[in-house]
């Protein structure tokens, strides 16, 4: 069959759309590289589908196959753990902070203040 002009034109087309993308991705790169908590993007091209033709095959293009974020698993890891921890923690100090309301703290405030406490109070048969 052989490469005719339109087979050429259509595989620049595709270069150029998918290059268009990545340079796209580049500059968000660039745009967010000071923004806390952004994570830099990636574009991962693939060629098309090869056309059959004797005596071997003939590509037809490029394409975007998916564009996916770089990060570091590792600090990822321990960013999920330290964050599941905090949650944690924070559930145990609400939990004793409810529990000093009612037993008092260093200002003898709670149950345990005024008729608890004063043996001047004990009742009388």
């Amino acid at each position: 069959m052989g490469v005719g002009l339109f087979s050429l034109f259509s595989i620049a087309r595709t270069a150029f759309f998918a290059n268009q993308r990545s340079l796209a991705v580049t500059g968000q790169n660039l745009a967010n590289v000071n923004t806390p908590g952004y994570s830099r993007q990636q574009v991962v091209l693939s060629e098309t589908l090869a056309q059959s033709d004797t005596p071997g095959q003939i590509g037809t293009g490029v394409q975007v196959d998916q564009i996916r974020r770089v990060v570091d698993s590792l600090i990822e890891t321990q960013l999920n753990v330290s964050n599941g921890a905090l949650g944690r923690l924070d559930v145990y100090s609400r939990g004793l902070g409810a529990l000093q309301g009612l037993f008092g703290d260093s200002q003898d405030r709670g149950i345990w203040t005024g008729k608890f406490r004063s043996p001047s109070r004990t009742p009388t048969a």
